[in-house]
């Protein structure tokens, strides 16, 4: 029987805003970043996953910009590992195109600081879509790790995940969570037990001849020592070998062990996980606020920007997809977080809607002057031509109420006084929107 290999995954789980404000943890991520940075240069064997995110090294290099080289030089050695999402988001609150937007802004990012992760991490979200095997297989992914809702019938550590339009991907099942192996190899005398009886809990789940490890917990850096104890702990053993490793290490070594179950849709199942199915209605209030804000950017802002004006306003846009793709992370978008960040949360998201929405006129070429003739055919104004944009995702039909101001008002592109919201002519009030 050939030896069986620990794979020891050091990582973080870095939320950006939960218990505590954002500014409050980024503080803390400082010398959580540091640590993980000195490690990594002191031991060339060492390696360090990054909650699959790289929201938190941005946030990081924000407030340390003249340490981008020590962070580009260890991603490009694969040992550092970022993204490929840029925030873990949850699935189910935000739309379509900001969790496809949430992986291309990711996987920029990563790629100019080395390179991304090839592996759908989503080891927190609160149950999945039933579309994310799609985007993943997309966007050239194979592989996906998940926790939360995996039904009762998958007694496997890894099933084939399929979605409704028939791609599929290998899903990589962590039963216990992304935190199981967190309080293992702590103890030097009890590394050996430790390993052992590890590997006897989860006999009979994980792939023969490999036992996966993940040790690392919300907001935490690695032991110091961590290293050294893996290396302790392979010594210690017979038949067994502990080694420092990552996921697509660890997934590339079990891909070939027969075939999987298979599960399509959506994972929303709460047997092994909860899932949090309450989330979904804390604060309805800000969840209108930020979907009136998204919809305000993908239905009017970026498609009327492509027939107006003669440049395109895309700094401004991806300003507004930075902060929409933010705001979508499991924890804040779900509201499961302190209410101190609130306020502060708002406002923003009302200065982006408003920002999304004044982007397409800031391109608006200046109207033709209108017409002063006052002719009428059979007793009434002739009628004047208005473009109009369906904001719906569906075709639809029928009659457009519009209000425009009288004849004798002058023509201006807003047509109402910015200022004043009145009549540039008359003076009055422009009609209510109903």
């Amino acid at each position: 029987m050939s030896a069986t290999r620990v794979h020891v995954i050091p990582h973080t789980h870095w939320d950006r805003e939960w218990y505590e404000p954002f500014q409050t943890f980024r503080l803390r991520l400082l010398g959580t970043v540091e640590t993980v940075l000195a490690m990594l240069e002191d031991d060339p064997r060492f390696v360090f996953t990054f909650d699959g995110q790289t929201a938190a090294i941005e946030d990081y290099l924000e407030l340390r910009p003249e340490e981008e080289p020590r962070v580009r030089a260890l991603v490009r050695e694969g040992r550092l590992l970022i993204g490929p999402w840029r925030i873990l988001a949850d699935e189910f609150l935000p739309s379509g195109e900001t969790l496809v937007r949430n992986f291309e802004t990711g996987w920029a990012v990563a790629e100019r600081l080395g390179g991304a992760m090839p592996v759908g991490y989503l080891p927190d979200m609160f149950g999945h879509v039933a579309q994310m095997p799609q985007i993943l297989a997309r966007a050239g992914l194979s592989d996906a790790v998940v926790w939360r809702g995996v039904p009762r019938a998958i007694e496997h550590h890894a099933f084939r995940w399929s979605a409704p339009d028939g791609s599929s991907v290998r899903a990589e099942y962590l039963v216990d969570g992304y935190g199981h192996a967190a309080h293992l190899l702590r103890v030097e005398d009890r590394l050996a037990v430790d390993v052992q009886r590890f590997q006897e809990r989860r006999a009979g789940f994980m792939p023969e001849g490999h036992l996966l490890m993940l040790h690392g917990a919300d907001h935490t850096a690695p032991p110091t020592d961590l290293p050294q104890r893996i290396r302790k702990a392979d010594a210690q053993l017979d038949d067994v070998t502990v080694e420092c490793s990552t996921l697509p290490a660890y997934l590339q070594a079990v891909r070939d062990q027969g075939p999987l179950p298979t599960w399509h849709g959506e994972l929303r199942s709460g047997a092994r996980a909860n899932v949090l199915m309450g989330v979904t209605s804390t604060r309805v209030d800000i969840k209108v606020l930020a979907g009136r804000a998204e919809r305000a950017l993908e239905r009017y802002a970026e498609p009327l920007a492509t027939v107006l004006g003669d440049t395109w306003p895309g700094e401004e846009l991806a300003s507004a997809w930075a902060r929409l793709i933010e705001n979508a992370a499991h924890d804040s978008s779900a509201r499961a977080r302190t209410t101190k960040p609130w306020p502060r949360w708002v406002c923003g998201t009302r200065r982006r809607r408003r920002s999304v929405r004044s982007s397409p006129r800031s391109g608006w070429p200046d109207p033709p002057p209108r017409p002063r003739s006052t002719a009428r055919w059979r007793g009434t104004r002739r009628p004047r031509p208005a473009p109009t944009r369906s904001g719906s995702t569906c075709p639809r039909t029928g009659c457009v109420p519009a209000h425009s101001p009288p004849a004798t008002a002058r023509w201006s592109a807003c047509r109402w006084s910015p200022t004043t919201r009145r009549c540039c002519s008359t003076g009055k009030p422009p009609p209510r929107r109903r």
